[in-house]
């Protein structure tokens, strides 16, 4: 089973995906980002001190690192999607991306997509600011946006790809959320 989660920095989705991969004994999956971010030297924080080349270069590495490591991996709870990384892409690079170069990352995210058994989306509720772990940025305002660019890409989505589904998460306690995606996941099963 292939499950992948999607959203807003700070919205649980690593610590529900330690969980629920705990609870279903399957591998956990973590964001490849930080690993491609040391690969430069960089951290999201630092984002906006660098050149705008420097900023797709990055970016454009981190969306074809997570590509070939969701096509290499097949089994487990995915901590991010190739969506996530659509939106950074968006948040960071916007005025950098030709039409032509959106279009083929979104077709690449479609493809992305189906090959999870099921995706999760973790809207950012009532949160406050995240806990600085000293690699994202933190404030309330940045977490929004990637909220507002995520959910637009899912409007985008559903007219493109009707097919695709997800389940939005609920908000309660980490075995709240748990326990919801395992009784999804059971009736999925």
């Amino acid at each position: 089973m292939k499950i992948g989660f999607f959203g807003a920095g700070g919205t649980g989705k690593s610590t529900t995906a330690m969980a629920l991969s705990a609870l279903l004994k399957i591998p956990f999956c973590p964001s490849t980002t930080r690993g491609v971010f040391a690969k430069y030297g960089k951290t999201q924080k630092d984002f906006s001190s660098l050149t705008p080349g420097l900023k797709k270069t990055i970016q454009l590495d981190n969306f074809t690192n997570k590509e070939q490591y969701d096509n290499a991996n097949t089994h487990g709870v995915f901590d991010r999607t190739l969506l996530d990384h659509l939106m950074y892409m968006l948040l960071y690079c916007n005025d950098m991306l030709t039409d032509t170069e959106f279009n083929d990352l979104l077709d690449r995210v479609y493809v992305n997509l189906y090959g999870y058994d099921k995706l999760i989306f973790f809207p950012l509720y009532l949160w406050k600011s995240s806990v600085d772990d000293g690699f994202r940025e933190v404030g309330i305002a940045h977490r929004y946006t990637q909220d507002f660019l995520i959910k637009g890409l899912l409007q985008k989505i559903k007219i493109a790809e009707p097919k695709l589904k997800y389940t939005t998460i609920v908000i309660g306690s980490i075995e709240e959320r748990v326990q919801y995606l395992n009784s999804i996941i059971t009736q999925f099963a």
